[in-house]
């Protein structure tokens, strides 16, 4: 069996999206949103939408200025969950986030790139919040014409569509306690019996299929085929095979990521002390991996 070198690494995360006609650009980066048009530049982080009673009531507007005064909110928005281009409109989803990391407000905005001296439009707020986690994210989608993304809010969670033609957005709910959703329609859920379960969900016609059930913290690796189910308990962490049914079973605190075809089992997560990768259609072990 061979020997190999394992170091684990993540993927440098995207720290900017541009949209451009002519000489004007809609950019989005560590700025916030940058117009710029010919010479004329201008960045906003948006606060103005924080306390615009277009996003929010008199009420949560009230809430976010007297958590503003105390450090536990700030008006600028902190992400961004996802952007999309139509003709010559740009669309951003900016994201604020709380002190404890929480999403608190997500709105949809345009820009038009073929007026001059373009400025940010405040389309909607998000009734739900999306499952963007990185700073700059890509949870924006179009779907029959239309923006779309996926949005939970407390026992439920769907598609949160909008057009652009009509100004009309809808919601179609898809299920109920989300955990995880990954592009191509999978998530995962906890039910209201306590197990979660993990499938697939057609975003047209709303048709579910259930890949895995489990009374144990369930997630999946990702979205790449063979599927891959990670199960943890309080005593160890069960890697399942959707396809082939094939398990395997590894101390909790392992790490878990693809390895071209294969997968890798490493632990701890950096300056592992023992790995392996293995054939993920019976877990037969193909090379042990030591750092060095």
């Amino acid at each position: 069996m061979r020997r190999l070198s394992l170091a684990p690494a993540e993927p440098e995360p995207k720290m900017s999206v541009a949209y451009r006609r002519d000489a004007r650009y809609a950019v989005w980066d560590e700025r916030g949103l940058t117009i710029r048009d010919g010479k004329k530049i201008r960045s906003t982080f948006l606060d103005e939408i924080a306390v615009s009673p277009k996003a929010q009531t008199r009420e949560q507007i009230l809430d976010t200025v007297a958590l503003v005064k105390k450090g536990a909110r700030t008006k600028r928005a902190a992400a961004l969950s996802g952007s999309r281009r139509i003709g010559n409109a740009a669309f951003f989803v900016p994201r604020w986030v709380d002190s404890k990391g929480q999403t608190w407000l997500e709105t949809l905005v345009r820009v038009d790139l073929d007026k001059p001296n373009p400025k940010p439009q405040l389309l909607l707020a998000y009734k739900g919040r999306s499952t963007a986690t990185r700073p700059l994210d890509d949870r924006l989608l179009l779907f029959k014409g239309k923006l779309a993304m996926v949005t939970s809010s407390v026992g439920k969670w769907g598609l949160t569509t909008y057009d652009p033609g009509t100004s009309k957005d809808e919601f179609q709910e898809l299920g109920a306690d989300l955990r995880q959703y990954l592009p191509g329609g999978l998530f995962v859920e906890k039910t209201n019996y306590g197990t979660f379960v993990a499938g697939r969900v057609d975003l047209e016609s709303g048709k579910r299929s259930i890949l895995a059930e489990s009374r144990d913290e369930l997630r999946l690796l990702d979205e790449t085929s063979p599927l891959m189910a990670i199960e943890t308990s309080s005593t160890g962490i069960t890697v399942r095979n959707l396809d082939s049914g094939a398990l395997a079973n590894v101390p909790l605190g392992s790490q878990v990521g693809r390895l071209g075809n294969m997968v890798a089992i490493w632990s701890p997560k950096t300056k592992p002390t023992r790995a392996a990768v293995y054939n993920p259609e019976r877990w037969t072990a193909v090379a042990r991996l030591g750092a060095k």
